[in-house]
């Protein structure tokens, strides 16, 4: 009687075992995988919003910078039409404006920009105002207190400003 009921037992508990272990690793299997491709996606947009960020950093920057140099070249373009005495060159560095440019690359702001011709450009431009401003002040110095400057050897300011324009 044993054996009768031994029998049918063991093989029942076999075929269990045989179809369980698989459907239970199967599963086990797609819950992981599910997992995986969620947090695959959701890195997937975490970048993309990441990027999206980084563009509008970069473009208030851009835009900060060009209504700075805008301003800047409306002022040099109102000083080069400018009847001659109405505007002195020692007053022009006053009125250029290079703060914001200065509060970006000291801030470390300039890291999303990410074109190295971009950066070339601007730093350029503002090597180029940072000048305009150095003999402006040489220019105000020379003229109102008589002191002169290293760079004011017998070549008149004016053509150094064209110059560097």
């Amino acid at each position: 009687m044993f054996w009768v009921e031994f029998w049918p037992q063991l093989i029942a508990t076999l075929i269990g075992l045989c179809l369980s272990i698989p459907i239970t690793f199967s599963a086990a299997f797609i819950g992981v995988w599910g997992a995986l491709l969620l947090d695959r996606r959701q890195e997937n947009l975490q970048r993309l919003e990441d990027k999206k960020e980084a563009e509008k950093r970069k473009r208030r920057i851009l835009d900060s910078l060009n209504s700075e140099l805008d301003y800047n070249l409306f002022q040099l373009i109102i000083w080069d039409k400018r009847e001659s005495g109405d505007f002195e060159a020692g007053s022009l560095g006053v009125k250029l404006r290079n703060e914001t440019w200065r509060a970006f690359s000291e801030g470390g702001e300039l890291e999303w920009i990410k074109s190295t011709k971009i950066l070339w450009f601007l730093s350029d431009a503002y090597r180029r105002i940072r000048m305009v401003q150095e003999f402006s002040e040489r220019h105000y110095n020379l003229t109102n207190f008589g002191q002169t400057g290293e760079s004011s050897r017998g070549v008149s300011n004016y053509y150094k400003l064209e110059w560097i324009l």
